[in-house]
């Protein structure tokens, strides 16, 4: 189980069923500083490691988590839908982050990965900072790899699922029921129809 806290782009992930002493992490009544559940001030001593859930296997990933622990950090910063082709490439165990590209879709295998790291991180005191996605996989001037895949639609199921994710996926074929009405944004570019793609982006 998982006990999350959506704060500027990121999801700060604490399992608590890993270990009942890391407790979750919350704004202040005050809303000037970040503090645990039971009142005393968090600091956020980050480090990033973008690739974590999707580059290291679980010997590297404990190598890394008992590295950090043991320097003080408190945040470990890594991404779900990685930078490095993370959506067509499969981690380190063979398994793709999602079942033919779709947010709403997620692949339970590996998911089983994400949990591990998270609560390996909760285990050594450390809260992860996760970001759901690069901004490649979204609507930009500058798209990079890509592929676009979000809507604004499976954006809501995708960022629901994570923030939610407190049990096993039903199966690898379940779909996230998509949130209605799913409301577009109201800054920047217009989010493009399905067909739409970056240039030179054949998928």
């Amino acid at each position: 189980m998982w006990s999350c806290l959506r704060l500027a782009g990121f999801i700060l992930s604490v399992s608590s069923t890993a270990i009942a002493s890391l407790a979750p992490v919350q704004v202040s009544e005050s809303n000037t500083h970040l503090e645990t559940s039971e009142g005393d001030t968090f600091v956020w001593i980050g480090d990033t490691a973008w690739e974590l859930f999707h580059k290291l296997d679980r010997p590297e990933a404990l190598v890394y988590l008992d590295n950090r622990a043991a320097k003080g950090f408190t945040v470990i910063q890594a991404v779900v839908l990685a930078e490095l082709d993370g959506v067509r490439s499969p981690n380190a165990y063979g398994h793709l982050p999602l079942i033919d590209q779709n947010p709403a879709r997620p692949n339970e295998a590996y998911f089983e990965q994400v949990d591990f790291i998270v609560e390996a991180a909760a285990e050594r005191g450390l809260v992860i900072g996760m970001l759901p996605t690069w901004g490649d996989k979204l609507p930009s001037s500058n798209p990079g790899a890509g592929p676009w895949i979000f809507t604004p639609e499976n954006a809501a199921a995708f960022g629901i699922f994570l923030a939610t994710l407190t049990s096993p996926l039903s199966g690898s074929s379940a779909e996230i029921e998509t949130p209605t009405p799913a409301t577009p944004p109201k800054f920047g570019r217009p989010w493009p129809q399905p067909s739409s793609r970056p240039p030179g982006d054949a998928n």
